[in-house]
């Protein structure tokens, strides 16, 4: 077991009809699909270390108590907010009436939510534009998460309704046609004394984002939640894969990979390397350019490298369809995020 560090923000919440025994396998099988260290297991206990802070349960009762801890605000409410949203699959009833210890915050903007300032835009390569933006509170933006929400109002509408803490703790979001568009980016760069975050979007024909960026002028106000997602793998000995959606994530983990990483990276575009994407390469390793006409099958070539370099983390990202039968492999092989990261960014249906 893990020594578990202690936080001066902890919150609890009671469910007294929820079975501890059941919870506590499904917690178990979360710990072990996304390599979370075990800080209790016991038949009366069981907690979890995160990047953010602790989280976890114990038997009161019949049912159970839900704890978290954490360091920061914003990342408290972020663990909250998690165990709702995963004890709502299994039971949407009781998570409805959850209430936790500190419930101080119901009906306010979420922590994790804030408004930024749009800086400027820059067009970068041929396919992406960098948006600047800047908002303050970015503390929790760091190298452990990489990824954030760009929140949209939608469109036409003249009176937006932003989110607001719900009285369980979760983040309520509006629905019908005051819903918010809230796509996932990469935070490609930050600059913390100035709180500012740079975001590269990759422009195509029908994206919001795409729209949007083309008209929004500097000092307009957008808003941002995060961060979340996965964050830059500690390592020396890595290889990379992805389309145009995964080159910003891509980019900002070469700029934090040692000056001695090994490793070779594989990129994806309409117009390969004539594309201009700014790629900083460590100089051990390579870099491959392919065209998107050409159908190139990314999760064989991952594959093929990992048989060959069995000691680098694998690092995918790219349409749905490419992902799926790479996870699979992947699972049959035992490894997990500990040594590989794969996700799908975007979806073609």
């Amino acid at each position: 077991m893990t020594i578990a560090p202690t936080f001066d923000l902890q919150s609890e919440a009671d469910l007294p009809e929820l079975s501890f025994a059941a919870m506590r396998m499904v917690m178990l099988h979360e710990a072990q699909e996304h390599d979370l260290p075990l800080l209790l297991n016991s038949d009366r206990e069981v907690s979890c270390g995160t990047p953010f802070g602790t989280f976890g349960i114990r038997a009161r009762g019949q049912g159970l108590r839900l704890s978290v801890a954490a360091a920061r605000q914003d990342w408290l409410f972020m663990l909250k907010e998690s165990m709702v949203e995963h004890l709502a699959e299994f039971m949407p009833d009781a998570v409805a009436g959850l209430r936790w210890s500190d419930d101080d915050s119901t009906g306010s903007l979420p922590p994790n939510f804030q408004f930024a300032k749009v800086v400027s835009v820059t067009r970068i390569g041929t396919t992406f534009k960098r948006l600047r933006i800047k908002a303050s509170g970015l503390e929790s933006y760091d190298d452990t998460s990489i990824h954030f929400r760009v929140v949209l109002p939608p469109e036409e509408q003249a009176n937006v309704i932003w989110p607001h803490v719900g009285a369980n703790g979760a983040t309520v979001w509006p629905k019908g046609n005051q819903a918010l568009h809230r796509p996932v980016y990469t935070a490609r760069a930050i600059d913390h004394a100035a709180g500012l975050i740079d975001v590269d979007i990759f422009i195509h024909d029908g994206g919001r984002m795409t729209d949007w960026v083309a008209q929004v002028m500097p000092g307009s106000t957008t808003a941002i939640v995060g961060p979340g997602g996965g964050g830059i793998p500690q390592t020396d000995r890595i290889n990379l894969y992805g389309d145009e959606t995964a080159f910003p994530a891509i980019g900002r983990i070469l700029d934090s990979l040692p000056a001695d990483a090994v490793g070779r990276v594989v990129l994806v575009s309409e117009a390969g390397a004539d594309c201009a994407y700014p790629i900083n390469l460590p100089a051990g390793m390579t870099l491959d350019w392919l065209h998107t006409a050409d159908q190139p099958d990314l999760a064989a070539m991952a594959l093929a490298d990992l048989d060959r370099a069995p000691d680098h983390f694998l690092w995918f990202a790219a349409e749905k369809s490419q992902v799926q039968p790479l996870r699979a492999v992947m699972k049959d092989k035992g490894l997990t995020s500990a040594n590989s990261y794969i996700a799908s960014y975007w979806s073609k249906t």
